[in-house]
C-alpha cells in the first residue's frame, strides 16, 4: 500500500528535473547562445538558460501562471522572453544594481500618472524600502537582489543587458527569473545573515537547524510565487484591452494572494531568530 505514494514522489522528482517537454523553431536570426545561455523556444516562452533543467523549470512556471492569468483575466497570455538565472550564474550585463533599479523603474512607471517628478519620488522611496528590507536581515543588497525576479524594459535591454540587435528588434522587454536552486541558495544566505544580525551563532544554528530547514523550504516556495507574480504583472500591464483601473484591481487581487503568504513566512524567519536571541542572549563564537 506504500508503493503508490513512493511512485508519485519519484515521478515528482523526475519531473522537477526535466527539460522543456516541447521545443519549437527559434525566432529567425536570434543567437542560439547568449552569454553562456542556450535558447529554448517552447509554446510558452523564449527561454535563455544555462541548461535544459533550468529551462524546463521556468517553462512549466510560465505555463502554470499563464493558466492563472487566463482564469482571472479571461484573456490568453503572450509568450515572454525569459533569461534564467541558476545558482552560481551571473546576471546578464553583470550589473546587479542597474538591473535592480531598472526593475523598480518599470514597477513605479506602471503606477505613476506620468509626471517625471512623481516617478522620481516614487522610485527613490522604492529604493529606500528595498535597502531597508535588506538591512533588516543583515544581508547586502546583492544577496537580497539575487532572489528577486527582474523585469527589463527596452531601455534596460539596450543599456544594461546589452541584448543582441536581433532580439532588440523583436522584444521590448525581458524577464530575468531565478530557478528554485538559485532561490534556495539566496534564501540560505539571507537566513544566515539574519541569524548573525540577531546574535544567533553557529552552535545555536545547529540546534535550530530543523526549524531553519523548514523555514527556508517554505520561503523558497513563497519566493517562487513572487516569481509567478512578476510573470502575471508582465502580461497584465501589456494588455492594452484593459483599463488602468482593471489592471490595478487585478494586480492587487493577485498580489494579495501571493504577498500575504510571503510576509507571513518572512515574519517567521525574523521571529524565530529574535526569539532565540532573547532567550539565549548573545552567543560567544
Amino acid at each position: 500500500m506504500y508503493l503508490k505514494p513512493l511512485v508519485g514522489a519519484a515521478l515528482l522528482v523526475v519531473l522537477a528535473g526535466c527539460a522543456p517537454a516541447r521545443l519549437l523553431d527559434d525566432p529567425v536570426g536570434w543567437p542560439r547562445v547568449w552569454e553562456g545561455r542556450t535558447l529554448y523556444t517552447t509554446p510558452n516562452a523564449c527561454i535563455y538558460a544555462g541548461d535544459g533543467v533550468g529551462a524546463g523549470e521556468l517553462d512549466r512556471a510560465v505555463a502554470r501562471t499563464a493558466r492563472e492569468y487566463a482564469s482571472m483575466v479571461a484573456a490568453p497570455a503572450t509568450r515572454p522572453v525569459i533569461i534564467v538565472r541558476d545558482q552560481g550564474e551571473t546576471l546578464p550585463g553583470g550589473d546587479a544594481l542597474a538591473l535592480f533599479e531598472a526593475t523598480l523603474r518599470v514597477a513605479v512607471a506602471r503606477e505613476a500618472t506620468g509626471a517625471q517628478d512623481e516617478v522620481a519620488e516614487k522610485l527613490q522611496a522604492a529604493k529606500i524600502g528595498v535597502h531597508s528590507a535588506a538591512a533588516a536581515t543583515g544581508a547586502d543588497l546583492s544577496t537580497f537582489v539575487s532572489s528577486m525576479p527582474l523585469a527589463c524594459d527596452a531601455r534596460c535591454l539596450r543599456e544594461v543587458v546589452r541584448a543582441p540587435e536581433e532580439i532588440l528588434a523583436e522584444a521590448d522587454s525581458v524577464l530575468i527569473l531565478p530557478t528554485r536552486s538559485c532561490l534556495r541558495d539566496s534564501t540560505h544566505r539571507l537566513v544566515i545573515a539574519a541569524c548573525k544580525t540577531h546574535n544567533v551563532g553557529p552552535v545555536a544554528r545547529v540546534l535550530l537547524a530543523p526549524l531553519i530547514a523548514i523555514v527556508e523550504a517554505r520561503t523558497v516556495d513563497m519566493l517562487a510565487r513572487v516569481r509567478d507574480m512578476t510573470l502575471f504583472e508582465f502580461w497584465l500591464y501589456a494588455d492594452t484591452g484593459l483599463s488602468p483601473k482593471q489592471r490595478q484591481d487585478l494586480a492587487d487581487e493577485y498580489r494579495q494572494r501571493v504577498l500575504g503568504e510571503v510576509e507571513g513566512y518572512a515574519a517567521a524567519v525574523t521571529g524565530a531568530t529574535e526569539l532565540h536571541a532573547r532567550d539565549q542572549g548573545p552567543e560567544k563564537n
